[in-house]
């Protein structure tokens, strides 16, 4: 085929490979198969490859140089989930926000340990930390319910 351009094929057909030497442009084009990358290629996305998405053969990115990162899900029916594979065949989550109540929660080897509520957190556990500061408005109250409780050191 002789080199064209601004030319536009109605359907171009090709049943072996083909090697393109400088850019590929899809103007509103879709695919029904995997477009592969080689390690360490990006899939580069802004005019200035603002976000970048690629395989270096070990790790897996995803490098926004602009703006925020947005991991966004608009159905509030449905949640954002980040899990990962608990080695038992099973997917386990390491983070939940669920989108019909507004709750965030953390999981340690997908157990639940901390969950945010309309009014404050819920942990679930033993809670460790090197200095721990009550505070409210008002009268300065903390309850100690459903099991015992100890202070040691200055009260």
């Amino acid at each position: 085929m002789a080199k064209s351009r601004n030319r536009k094929l109605a359907d171009l057909i090709v049943t072996a490979g083909v090697d393109i030497a400088g850019n590929v442009t899809f103007d509103g084009g879709s695919t029904s198969a995997d477009l592969t990358f080689a390690d360490g290629d990006k899939a580069n996305f802004g005019a200035a490859s603002d976000l970048q998405i690629f395989h270096d053969g070990f790790n897996n990115y995803i490098d926004a140089s602009t703006g925020s990162l947005l991991i966004r899900n608009t159905n509030d029916n449905y949640h954002v989930i980040i899990q990962s594979d608990n080695g038992g065949g099973g997917l386990a989550d390491y983070f939940r926000a669920k989108g019909d109540t507004g709750e965030a929660i953390l999981y340690h080897y997908g157990n639940q340990k901390l969950a945010t509520t309309s009014t404050g957190i819920n942990v679930t556990g033993i809670t460790t930390s090197d200095t721990l500061v009550l505070e409210g408005t008002g009268v300065n109250t903390t309850y100690f319910t459903g099991g015992d409780a100890s202070v040691s050191g200055r009260q």
